[in-house]
């Protein structure tokens, strides 16, 4: 995956390298899980697109269809979309907003992002754009 192929990449994840970074990837498990990964409270929308357990990545059903509206968010409110909203990045395809979900959990497995509970996400989110996928922000 060439974001793993820059040194500010790999100090990010937690890397210190990027043999670290592919074996570390290489080395993941993935699994698919059939829950959804949407949450929708009001005008509050919620997307987990995958979770980690050690290192193990579980895969919700919205990871393969990114662009497809997230049932019961307002205007058709699409996974891309809402990290359009929380990032700032004007363009993204499906195949990039997978590779930032890939490369978010890899920080986790190797300890480089902090836990996403409490808010963290997004805030984990921007911290692989800036470091991993800077390209997407000019």
């Amino acid at each position: 995956m060439a974001a793993l192929n820059s040194n500010e990449c790999d100090q990010a994840l937690g890397a210190g390298n990027v043999e670290i970074a592919q074996a570390a990837l290489r080395g993941a498990q993935i699994f698919n899980i059939s829950a959804s990964g949407y949450s929708v409270e009001g005008l509050s929308v919620g997307v987990t697109s995958a979770e980690v357990d050690g290192n193990t990545i579980y895969l919700a059903t919205n990871f393969y269809n990114p662009a497809s509206p997230i049932p019961g968010a307002v205007l058709g409110l699409t996974p891309i979309g809402l990290l359009q909203i929380q990032t700032g990045i004007s363009t993204i395809d499906a195949a990039t907003y997978q590779a930032i979900v890939l490369v978010h959990e890899l920080g986790h497995i190797l300890g480089g992002l902090p836990d996403d509970s409490q808010g963290g996400s997004s805030d984990n989110t921007k911290t692989i754009i800036n470091a991993c996928f800077s390209y997407l922000l000019n």
